[in-house]
């Protein structure tokens, strides 16, 4: 287990070998009771199936004449729709129930939930999944219905469709030879007989699970009416292809006698997940989107909302603020693979009011203008209205600095001290220097005299004014007289702070806004008039 700001290593704070934990790349979620697989869904949610290739290893070829073979569709193309508009851009996940041990008896086995997959997301409406090195935004209905259906096969079903469809060769009367190179989980059964016990199989395909068997092998159908499953692949989701016998001879004392025996299976539950943003995070969109198993993972650690109306100079209406920090935070607009720059956009907390949830702005005391667009050198050129994707943007330290406005809710460092008489020279300070990254955070120290002007004047380094200063190794020139000095230490993130690098190798990231300033020491110099404290004239 690692916790942020906990030691990590199994050892004691402060033993031999302690460390401090600062950034968590990766976590595991447990609070996971089903496994899910996942499919790309379009036009009715109906899975697409491709013509399986056919390669010939050894020369020999894989497919039986008269057998069309088919794989079910896992992965998106760049041909996919990428806009919210499109409605028919959904995953299909599918929930077989997590493998269970049960002891009874002295004797253990090994059995499976039957569960759905609602903990996908760990129950949230809306979110982030990662899908290999892609992010998409989802949207999740947790109250849509869940088909439920057990049934019956009322047919013999072998492993082996051609000897079950096939016919006795005529001039040998011998069945066709097996050929080994066969995938049997690409070959379409054309249909199975079956009987319906409980519930309805949905008419646009599904899966259906085998119960009670010496395999619990997974078939696919790709339509269903009351009596048959038609377009079935056999053996999916890695599960081996059982033999079942439904025409059983029973033989007695009057002969031999033709019973049948029930092959009992159930619908394995399956949920539907509109995909509203793909190439969210920075990520891109690769030629082919695989959605392979346990590489589909909710980003449940971050929040997401979407908003409802025009920015306000008093707070950004959002649909929800569910899992947000309470308290002084942080949002990233994120519109995708179509977003040209983002903006990281600061607020004072969470509220619910009359419209609805909402983020609470800090405002400029003398104009009532919200504060804190464009935070970390982010763009906050782009008017934000409704319907904007804004994600939860952990930070490690704040950005509260603005020009030209004073606030109680800047973050700044500020002293004044009062020295009658006093000729100020200038002031310096020193930085803790930065080994093997380069930053572009900035120091802006800003000084005034005597009380005067106000701090969201324009500075202008003459007297009367307000100085800045940005380089500390150089001494910043002052040279007037005042009895008092007050001095504001602000900490910068200039344009870029955030966002793609281009001098980085491989294109990366610049995390200049992970980092803050350090500052050792401040030198403010100054000088007054000698005075005579006491004086003593002697006799001779």
């Amino acid at each position: 287990e690692l916790t942020f700001g906990g030691p990590a290593g199994g050892v004691a704070p402060g033993g031999p070998g302690d460390m401090t934990i600062d950034e968590i790349r990766l976590s595991r979620s447990r609070h996971v009771d089903t496994d899910f697989y996942v499919y790309p869904a379009k036009q009715g949610r109906r899975l697409t199936l491709d013509v399986a290739p056919d390669p010939l290893p050894n020369g020999v070829p894989q497919s039986t004449p008269n057998v069309p073979r088919k794989v079910i569709r896992r992965h998106f193309t760049d041909d996919d729709n990428v806009e919210r508009s499109d409605v028919n851009d959904a995953l299909v996940l599918l929930g077989r129930g997590a493998l269970r041990l049960k002891t009874q008896g002295g004797l253990s086995w090994r059995y499976r939930e039957e569960e759905d997959p609602r903990s996908f997301g760990l129950g949230k409406e809306s979110g982030l999944v990662a899908v290999n090195s892609e992010v998409m935004e989802y949207s999740y209905d947790l109250q849509q219905p869940i088909d439920q259906a057990r049934l019956f096969i009322k047919q013999d079903l072998p492993n082996d469709m051609v000897r079950f469809y096939g016919n006795v060769d005529p001039t040998t009367g011998e069945w066709p030879l097996f050929n080994t190179n066969r995938d049997l989980r690409t070959e379409v059964w054309p249909e199975i007989e079956i009987q319906m016990e409980t519930g309805q199989l949905p008419a646009a395909g599904g899966f259906i699970e085998m119960v009670g068997e010496a395999t619990r092998e997974i078939i696919y159908y790709e339509y269903a009416t009351a009596t048959r499953l038609r377009n079935c692949l056999r053996g999916q989701l890695g599960t081996p292809i059982g033999s079942y016998v439904f025409n059983v001879l029973r033989f007695n004392q009057g002969g031999v006698q033709q019973d049948t025996r029930e092959i009992n299976a159930r619908l394995l539950p399956q949920r539907e997940v509109d995909l509203l943003k793909r190439g969210m995070l920075g990520s891109k969109l690769p030629d082919v989107t695989n959605l392979m198993g346990q590489r589909t993972l909710p980003l449940t650690q971050l929040a997401i909302t979407r908003t409802v109306g025009t920015l306000t100079e008093d707070s950004i209406a959002v649909q929800s603020t569910q899992d947000f920090p309470n308290g002084l935070g942080y949002m990233i607009r994120d519109e995708g693979v179509n977003t040209s720059a983002y903006e990281v956009v600061g607020y004072q907390f969470k509220e619910r009011g009359d419209n609805g949830s909402m983020f609470a702005r800090a405002k400029d005391e003398k104009t009532g203008n919200g504060l804190f667009r464009g935070r970390f050198g982010t763009y906050s050129d782009t008017q934000l209205g409704p319907d904007m994707t804004f994600v939860e943007f952990p930070v490690r330290y704040h950005d509260r600095y603005q020009p030209l406005v004073e606030s109680g809710d800047l973050a700044y460092f500020q002293r004044q001290f009062t020295v009658p008489g006093a000729r100020w020279d200038s002031i310096e300070w020193e930085e803790e220097e930065v080994t093997n990254r380069a930053l572009n955070t900035q120091v802006r120290m800003v000084l005034r005299f005597d009380g005067q002007p106000n701090w969201d004047e324009e500075p202008t380094n003459k007297p009367g004014g307000l100085y800045q200063f940005s380089d500390g190794t150089k001494p910043g020139k002052l040279n007037l007289e005042a009895e008092t000095v007050e001095m504001r230490m602000y900490f910068r993130y200039p344009q870029g702070s955030y966002g793609k690098n281009a001098s980085s190798i491989g294109g990366g990231w610049n995390d200049s806004w992970k980092h803050c300033p350090a500052v050792d020491s401040i030198k403010l110099n100054y000088r007054k008039s000698w005075r005579v404290i006491h004086r003593e004239d002697l006799p001779y």
